[in-house]
């Protein structure tokens, strides 16, 4: 293994690594004051992960080519001009298959529910220590 190849790999695994632990820090101090609102952030932040990774199926050079040549699908003009939209998350090849993935928009759905939800028990929670009830 030649030293180049150990820098390059420490330069690529380190700063994510860096990244991780520090979002891993502030989740646990935001964790313990209020749980409430850690969940939302990480809902929001997963929700929003998910919605950036449908959106990179929407971001093709040549459509046609990408469904002939990596999903194995016909293409359809009049399918994909009346089809693609950002929400919800559609690049269809044809009327009856979509290149993003069918877990992308019910995923969406669940996280802004779950964000709204944890939302919600936070400001309640709030608003229970403000009276004082516990």
């Amino acid at each position: 293994m030649s030293v180049e190849y150990v820098v390059q790999l420490v330069a690529a695994v380190v700063p994510p690594l860096l990244m991780l632990g520090l979002v891993a820090w502030g989740a646990v101090r935001v964790f313990r004051r209020a749980p409430w609102v850690g969940l939302a952030v990480v809902l929001l932040l997963g929700t929003v992960v998910l919605y950036l990774w449908g959106l990179l199926h929407l971001f093709t050079l040549d459509t046609a080519e990408t469904c002939a040549l990596y999903h194995h699908q016909p293409y359809d003009w009049e399918a994909v001009r009346a089809g693609q939209s950002l929400l919800p998350l559609s690049a269809p090849c044809n009327a009856s298959y979509d290149m993003v993935p069918g877990y992308v928009n019910p995923g969406l759905a669940a996280g802004v529910a779950g964000t709204a939800g944890a939302v919600a028990m936070a400001v309640r929670a709030r608003r229970k220590r403000a009276v004082g009830v516990t």
